[in-house]
C-alpha cells in the first residue's frame, strides 16, 4: 500500500512475535504474497535511487567517495538482498489474521485501485509525471479531502515511514565515512544515529507536506468512498496491526541493510586511500 511511495517521497521511506495479536504466523507463500502485493518490495528495490538521490544534493563530493558508495550499492543493495533480508524480518512478525485480512483488502476492487495508483506514481513515467503536476501548481484540492489524506497519512504511517528511512538513508552515509576513520577516533553508530535523530521533528514535518501532495497526485482519481474504505481498513484492528508492523520491521530490515553497506564504503575508502 503506502510503502510503495517510501523512495519517492523521502528522495524529493517489527520486530517480531511481541507485535502479533496472535501466534506468529510465517507461511511463506502468504508473506511474500503480502510483499509483493503491498508494494513493499518496490519500495525496497528502490533504496539505490535513495541513497544516489541524498549523494547527489551533496556538494563537491569527490569521485572515489563516489565510487565506494556504487560498489556499496552493488554490493548490498541489489533486489534479491533486500528482498531476503525484509522477508527474514516480516515472516516471524505478521499472524494469519492479519496477514490474511491484509491480502484481502488488497485484492478488493478499492485496494487493487489504490495500489495500482501507487504503483504507477512509483514508476519513472510517474515520478516526471508528478514533478510536472507538483510545479504546475496543483490544482486546489477540496479541504474535506485533504483533512482525509492526512488521515489517512497518520493510519497508514506513511509519513513515518519516509522520515525513518530519510533518516535511515542519513545515517548510513555518515556511518560509512566513520568507519572509515582510524581506530580511536570513530564516532560510533549509536552516536551518530543520535545526531540524525536531532533532525527528526523538521524532517516529518517537511515529509508530512510532501505526503499530503504526494497523495493529492497519486489518489487524483481514487474517489472519496474509496479513500473511506481504504481508511476504514488502515483504521480496523488488522489494519492497525499491519500499518505497525510494517513501520517496524521497515525500519529493522534498514538497520540490517545499512550495517554492511557502511562496511563496504569503509572498506572502499580505506582501500582508496593506500594506493
Amino acid at each position: 500500500m503506502t510503502l510503495v511511495r517510501l523512495a519517492v517521497v523521502s528522495c524529493s521511506i517489527l520486530m517480531g512475535c511481541v507485535l502479533a495479536s496472535g501466534p506468529c504466523f510465517a507461511a511463506e507463500d502468504l508473506v511474500l504474497k503480502l510483499y509483493q502485493e503491498s508494494g513493499t518490495q518496490m519500495a525496497m528495490r528502490q533504496l539505490p535511487a535513495g541513497f544516489n538521490a541524498y549523494l547527489a544534493q551533496q556538494a563537491d563530493v569527490p569521485p572515489v567517495v563516489t565510487r565506494a558508495f556504487q560498489t556499496a550499492i552493488h554490493e548490498t543493495l541489489d533486489s534479491n538482498r533486500t528482498d531476503s533480508t525484509f522477508l527474514a524480518r516480516l515472516g516471524p512478525a505478521l499472524n494469519e489474521p492479519t496477514t490474511k485480512a491484509a491480502l484481502a483488502f488488497l485484492k478488493s476492487k478499492t485496494g487493487r485501485t489504490v495500489t495500482e495508483a501507487e504503483r504507477f506514481a512509483s514508476t519513472p513515467e510517474g515520478a516526471i509525471a508528478m514533478q510536472k503536476f507538483l510545479s504546475d501548481a496543483p490544482p486546489e484540492i477540496d479541504p474535506a479531502r485533504a483533512d482525509l489524506l492526512r488521515v489517512l497519512d497518520t493510519a497508514t504511517r506513511s509519513s513515518e515511514i519516509a522520515t525513518y528511512q530519510a533518516l535511515a538513508i542519513a545515517h548510513g552515509i555518515l556511518l560509512a565515512f566513520d568507519e572509515a576513520r582510524p581506530d580511536g577516533e570513530r564516532l560510533g553508530s549509536d552516536a551518530i544515529w543520535a545526531e540524525v535523530k536531532k533532525g527528526e521533528a523538521q524532517v516529518m514535518f517537511n515529509t508530512r507536506q510532501e505526503t499530503l501532495l504526494y497523495f493529492q497526485y497519486t489518489y487524483r482519481a481514487v474517489t472519496k468512498d474509496e479513500l473511506r474504505e481504504y481508511l476504514e481498513f488502515a483504521i480496523s484492528e488488522h489494519g492497525e496491526e499491519y500499518h505497525r508492523v510494517f513501520l517496524r520491521v521497515y525500519a529493522l530490515a534498514l538497520a540490517d541493510i545499512i550495517q554492511p553497506f557502511a562496511k563496504v564504503v569503509a572498506r572502499e575508502l580505506m582501500a582508496s586511500s593506500e594506493r
